[in-house]
């Protein structure tokens, strides 16, 4: 189990009243809570969870975007503003200084501790004119914990062949250090094949996050390139307290796409009404992931160092070795788990519903049973009041 229920008691007590300012936030991506009725165009497989109160719709991106969040780290995956999209957060992990003279790089620099801001090196899907791209709509599945984008592209102009692209976003359940961006390709076509290898090959960018400035990424260097994998590491500018570590981190992004299966050829042939998935993952590894060390106190901050990028690499080979329907099925057998743990079922009432659901699932998106951190009145994907 991902969550424990006294945890989730405890937590629906101490801020109920973030929970009811996220349920009016809820409105900003159920189109203002208009119902189905008035979305024509919501497509046919999510229908049944709109209707259950399980998934909310939004034709077009909402100006207060979902995100995602497993208790560990959190972000959102697509927003207007890039400090939001191009960012995530860790729980516990903080910079500057709760007491004056503490202050470390510079002296000047002696900003109250607040939630510290990551860069998040992420792929991104650019469409070509010739794609002819339609957007569908964006979908938030609060019981499965997973925030999705569809649009359909033009493969193939000559026989008018169409492709429908899902980008599935998580912050993996049971993996806390793994944000997984999985992108789904479905042949439209009810009988002909459709080649999608020079879409994986030519139409996914790599781009590097914002640096919201909390972070020193200038010990043993600031980021390295090998095997397709993205490093970055470095250490908050000033600790909290005199008597506190300097918390380090380290992240690994795949910069090219782990593929559902290997092809003998250069083609990757997906047949009529079928799915092909690949996804990219991220891993994010913090000291406070490490065990404290002996030696004396220089040696042990490097040391911790160190073991955090050891963390974040090794963690991202595992998980390229998994299969991605693996990852995916229990990622959202987690979440589905936790919900039946404890849910608020509305009968009646869609908004209200809705409402519930969203409510819970910012909620659980922000704390974790293993990983004994508070939660702050914005939620985890927010510096908000300083993410205290």
């Amino acid at each position: 189990m991902m969550f424990k229920n006294k945890i989730i008691l405890r937590a629906l007590l101490q801020i109920w009243w973030f929970a009811l300012s996220l349920c009016l936030a809820n409105n900003n991506i159920n189109n203002n809570n208009i119902d189905n009725k008035s979305i024509p165009s919501i497509p046919n497989d999510w229908v049944k969870r709109y209707e259950l109160g399980h998934l909310t719709f939004s034709n077009t991106l909402p100006k207060l975007p979902p995100y995602i969040g497993n208790g560990y780290i959190a972000t959102h995956p697509l927003h207007s503003n890039p400090m939001q999209s191009q960012t995530i957060y860790i729980s516990g992990v903080f910079n500057g200084v709760a007491v004056y003279g503490n202050c470390t790089v510079p002296k000047t620099n002696c900003i109250k501790p607040h939630r510290a801001t990551i860069p998040k090196n992420r792929i991104e899907f650019k469409p070509t004119k010739s794609n002819n791209e339609k957007l569908i709509g964006f979908a938030l599945d609060m019981e499965k914990g997973i925030f999705t984008q569809r649009r359909e592209i033009k493969v193939d102009n000559e026989n008018n062949l169409n492709c429908q692209i899902d980008d599935i976003y998580y912050a993996h359940a049971t993996l806390p250090n793994a944000l997984i961006h999985q992108v789904a390709f479905k042949n439209m076509d009810k009988e002909h094949d459709i080649d999608i290898s020079n879409i994986i090959e030519n139409q996914f960018e790599f781009n590097i996050g914002k640096d919201g400035g909390d972070f020193n990424w200038d010990i043993n260097g600031t980021s390295n390139i090998s095997n397709n994998i993205y490093n970055m590491h470095g250490t908050v500018k000033n600790m909290e307290l005199p008597d506190e570590k300097f918390t380090s981190i380290a992240t690994a992004t795949l910069m090219k796409p782990v593929l559902e299966q290997q092809s003998s050829s250069d083609e990757i042939i997906v047949k009529p009404n079928q799915t092909y998935t690949i996804f990219f993952p991220s891993i994010f590894c913090t000291s406070l992931d490490i065990d404290d060390h002996d030696d004396n106190e220089g040696n042990k901050q490097q040391q911790l160092f160190e073991d955090a990028l050891q963390c974040a690499n090794g963690k991202l080979e595992e998980i390229m070795a998994m299969d991605i329907h693996t990852i995916y099925s229990s990622h959202t057998n987690a979440w589905i788990d936790t919900m039946d743990n404890g849910r608020i079922e509305i009968i009646g009432d869609l908004d209200l519903a809705q409402s519930i659901n969203a409510s819970m699932y910012y909620i659980l998106s922000s704390i974790r049973s293993d990983w004994p951190q508070g939660l702050s009145p914005g939620g985890l994907a927010s510096d908000g009041y300083e993410g205290q």
